[in-house]
């Protein structure tokens, strides 16, 4: 794990991930498509194929941590790029797109009455 100041690493797996996935299967993709250590401390961050729901999983040490979070209406924003590239952000805009149901605007359309 990094240190205090910088918190922990959020890793965006980019592409879909089918929320069928239990945490074995999130660990799989980590280890062998990834080829990333799960029991580094990061968060690594899955979308679904809508883009409306996240699930999101850390070790912590001592076991796996996992959480889902789906949106009330819209999608959540997601970094473009090929299946298996991963993204990081910081944990702070992390904790910020956790906090907020996604709303999408919506255009107004003008009709001729």
């Amino acid at each position: 794990m990094g240190s205090g100041k910088r918190g922990k690493r959020v890793r965006f797996v980019c592409g879909v991930t089918s929320m069928y996935n239990g945490l074995d299967g999130l660990t799989s993709i980590i280890r062998y498509q990834l080829r990333r250590n799960p029991y580094d401390g990061s968060i690594y961050v899955f979308r679904d194929c809508t883009g409306s729901m996240l699930k999101y999983i850390e070790w912590d040490g001592q076991g796996f941590l996992q959480g889902k979070r789906r949106a009330q209406s819209g999608t959540y924003p997601w970094p473009n790029g090929e299946a298996g590239r991963v993204v990081e952000i910081s944990e702070k805009e992390f904790t910020y797109l956790l906090s907020k149901s996604i709303v999408p605007f919506k255009e107004k359309k003008c009709r001729d009455d």
